[in-house]
């Protein structure tokens, strides 16, 4: 009995440990394009570098939905289907971190933006994280990270996501005090 206990932590010990090592990950840094593993990210700067459409930012009236608050200290445990319309978030005065609420699924090609249409921060570096939400036995993964002053962005675009997979995003204020903003989550 007690060889086939450590056989099954064992087995699960090699199984975490072999997600985990192949979980996606990025790094980036404002005004490019940085690629770990598979996902692409795009920072989209107001000085004119790698930015697209100004529509591909922001959501027109009716494809925002204005519910869609933020919420402190827990991930999200619902999803939200972007493919109805955009999803808008928004909040102030996070002196921690916050969550979205809701997990999204990227496009079919793996597709998902978001906008920092009205952020805050003092001039200060925030960070914005994105996460692939895990299952039953394993946890939610960091798979990247932005750091920077988000007055000088338009958004971030990601490429490469499984669109199998449900991801959602945390904010922190990295250097500033505290933190306000809104915008769109879309792909």
């Amino acid at each position: 009995m007690v060889n086939l206990k450590k056989s099954i932590i064992a087995a699960l010990v090699i199984a975490f440990i072999a997600v985990n090592g192949s979980a996606e990950s990025a790094k980036a840094e404002v005004g490019g394009a940085f690629e770990s593993n598979r996902i692409v990210m795009t920072v989209y700067d107001k000085d004119g570098k790698n930015v697209v459409s100004e529509n591909q930012f922001h959501g027109n009236e009716g494809t925002s939905i204005q519910e869609g608050q933020v919420r402190a200290n827990e991930a999200p445990t619902r999803g939200y289907d972007l493919s109805n319309r955009a999803y808008h978030y928004q909040f102030s005065g996070v002196d921690n971190y916050t969550f979205t609420r809701y997990y999204f699924k990227p496009d079919t090609d793996g597709h998902l933006i978001i906008s920092v249409d009205d952020w805050n921060s003092g001039g200060a570096e925030v960070k914005i994280e994105l996460y692939v939400k895990g299952t039953f036995l394993f946890s939610d993964t960091l798979v990247s990270t932005w750091t920077g002053d988000p007055a000088t962005i338009l958004g971030i675009g990601y490429t490469s996501l499984n669109p199998d997979k449900n991801y959602y995003f945390k904010f922190l204020p990295y250097m500033a005090e505290s933190i306000s903003g809104e915008g769109d989550i879309k792909y």
